[in-house]
């Protein structure tokens, strides 16, 4: 299919015929005209060797032979490198519902959900962020990362401002419970009869112990905190080390060590496989035999050990402390299995696989293209079903004795004992499930089907999904403030409420089910606020800077598209094209706050304040439409006469 393009007479005479191609394509896609009927051949024309009726009308039969557009002549496209159509409005969509569900993980009293708390025995969406990960950052296709320090570091600085702001939040939760005059010198490795109420039945006081490493020492425990979380090595083997600052901030930890990696396994990709579906077919196989062998090994080595004998096997009732067993040790590997980082890099190298073979294959780019929506529906609904199944399956408590559920293995299949051995079944099983949420996602990605329709909806793109970051970040905090201001100041918090095992977390939130979606909201609304107040923090840095500095950055030869790809580049490390949108440029929920900084730190002097907000950001498609925003920022600024 071809187009003949007649430009303005206005038009400069020495246009680039792929400058107008970017233009159009960026104008088919905002007019969402199916990219199996966009033109794959261009020419610009004048208006007069169009062939016209008598009654001016365009004669479109033979026109490619008249104007030398057959299909022997070589097209200007075959010079530029082909692009592959992506979904990013419905990924990001599907990045907020994954966040969801890591909410629904830690709100809510187990008794409170009842049968819907078995999804908890599923935690699929784990290792998918780890393949979303990989995914969206290899995917753009970008030429190899040759200064591999600066892109590490590019990537970290878009994501560590509001990393830095939960961890502060996450410290004075923590000094809340945990004080010199709260500390206990007593460790221990398990929950405790007496954590929550004391033997008179009374709301037991605020405690805390101290580390694995410092169990006797309050200070060497908060210092060892604060640094490890700072440095984010809050994994194995230094998880002994430290208090569980913020419950969930492993994951941080672990997506900076895949960071670490991505450059070389990115350039050996794109050297050696790329537009190879072949190889690259090949290694995601291998990868996922890998995992298999990652989960299987660990389980028949632990499956059989021993736990803490919290409960009687026979009667289901609770023992004395006197009965308890030492199961530190089997608790320890489950825990160091689960945090060690190697074994979540498997999941990330398979999505940065599975972007070069989007690539090769471009399903998007073949007549079959709908047949990916089918594949994107039927993986959803096997989701579901599943889902369906877990709940299906009853609800039981601690102490009920010979309750047994389908898809667990027989050792852990008792929620009497041992609770480590359940989530150590818990988090293999879900990984099971590798090969069907990365099929899941290639599918989405081509943005067809039912799934993909409401993923991409507006609200939920424009509103919710730019908050998908910070929902993970702040939802541990907004669900302590919340649990003390309806429970007459009682705090949710890692001692009191601990596991019958040693974890990073405590047991979830104990809220009714139906607070979870109060709770969600005002997370979003934080987490919204969030997105206003940080870039406003990091701008007033910036002028403090300026003011030292005595700079001004707007100049007679200022140019706003050059500002914006070197401030792309910046917080990248790769060169950003017009036509791609900042999901596209790996920054999507992530690097919101950040850009909206550094645009308006570098816009503003002290006789021009320009404002960009973080929502026009989310809004704009492209990098194009970014410097329309931010054009239009500045002349609205200028015609204010500020």
């Amino acid at each position: 299919m071809g187009c003949a393009i007649v430009l303005s007479p206005f038009a400069p005479n020495d246009v680039d015929i792929t400058d107008v191609i970017v233009e159009m394509r960026i104008r088919l896609k905002d007019a969402q005209l199916a990219v199996s009927k966009w033109p794959t051949k261009w020419k610009i024309v004048n208006d007069n060797e169009l062939p016209k009726t008598k009654t001016k009308k365009y004669i479109r039969i033979g026109l490619s032979d008249v104007l030398l557009m057959n299909d022997g002549e070589k097209n200007v496209l075959s010079k530029l490198p082909s692009k592959t159509r992506v979904d990013w409005d419905t990924i990001s969509g599907f990045r907020f519902v994954l966040s969801c569900y890591v909410m629904f993980m830690h709100i809510g009293s187990t008794s409170s959900w009842g049968s819907f708390n078995n999804l908890r025995g599923f935690p699929w969406h784990v290792h998918v962020f780890f393949i979303l990960g990989g995914y969206s950052m290899a995917l753009p296709m970008n030429p190899a990362i040759e200064n591999k320090l600066k892109y590490f570091k590019a990537r970290i600085g878009s994501m560590y401002p509001m990393y830095l702001v939960s961890l502060l939040f996450g410290l004075v939760n923590l000094l809340v419970v945990c004080r010199p005059s709260t500390f206990k010198k007593e460790f221990n490795w398990d929950s405790q009869p007496n954590d929550l109420f004391t033997e008179d039945g009374e709301l037991a006081p605020l405690f805390c112990e101290g580390t694995v490493a410092t169990p006797t020492s309050y200070w060497a425990s908060l210092f060892l905190t604060v640094f490890i979380y700072l440095f984010g090595l809050a994994v194995t083997p230094l998880w002994p080390l430290s208090w569980v600052l913020g419950y969930y901030l492993w994951f941080n930890s672990m997506y900076y060590q895949c960071l670490a990696i991505f450059p070389s396994m990115y350039n050996k990709l794109y050297m050696k496989a790329r537009k190879n579906t072949r190889l690259l077919l090949k290694i995601i196989i291998f990868f996922m035999a890998l995992n298999y062998l990652v989960l299987l090994v660990p389980w028949f080595i632990l499956k059989n050990s021993g736990g803490y004998n919290h409960y009687d096997i026979e009667t289901g009732e609770k023992n004395s402390v006197e009965d308890y067993t030492d199961g530190s040790l089997q608790n320890a590997w489950i825990l160091s299995f689960y945090l060690f980082g190697p074994f979540w890099m498997i999941y990330f190298v398979i999505g940065g696989c599975l972007a070069f073979l989007y690539d090769a294959y471009n399903p998007t780019g073949r007549d079959n293209a709908h047949i990916w929506g089918l594949v994107a529906d039927g993986c959803t609904v096997l989701m579901i079903s599943i889902s369906i199944t877990f709940v299906t399956q009853g609800t039981a408590a601690n102490d009920e004795v010979g309750e047994t559920f389908f898809f667990r293995a027989e050792e852990a299949n008792s929620y009497l004992d041992n609770q480590s051995i359940n989530r150590l079944w818990d988090n293999i099983s879900a990984r099971f499930s590798c090969p069907l949420t990365t099929l899941w996602i290639f599918a989405l990605s081509t943005g067809e089907g039912t799934t993909a329709r409401f993923l991409r909806g507006r609200f939920l793109v424009e509103t919710l999904a730019p908050n998908s970051y910070n929902c993970f970040l702040f939802h541990q905090m907004v669900c302590q403030w919340y649990f003390a201001a309806t429970r007459n100041g009682q705090w949710w918090n890692w001692w009191n409420y601990r596991k019958t095992f040693y974890w990073f977390s405590p047991s979830p939130v104990p809220v009714e089910w139906y607070e979870y979606f109060y709770i969600v909201g005002l997370t979003v609304c934080f987490s919204s606020m969030m997105n206003i107040l940080v870039p406003q923090l990091i701008d007033n840095v910036g002028k403090l800077k300026r003011l030292v500095l005595n700079e001004n950055y707007i100049d007679s030869e200022f140019d706003t598209t050059e500002l914006l790809i070197e401030i792309v580049e910046d917080m990248t490390g790769i060169v950003p094209k017009m036509d791609w949108s900042l999901e596209e440029c790996g920054l999507g929920s992530v690097g919101v706050p950040v850009i909206t900084a550094r645009i308006n730190n570098s816009l503003s002097t002290r006789n021009l304040k320009v404002t960009v907000t973080a929502t026009e950001i989310v809004t704009a498609d492209t990098i194009a439409d970014l410097v329309d925003v931010v054009d239009n920022a500045i002349l609205l600024a200028e015609a204010d006469g500020i």
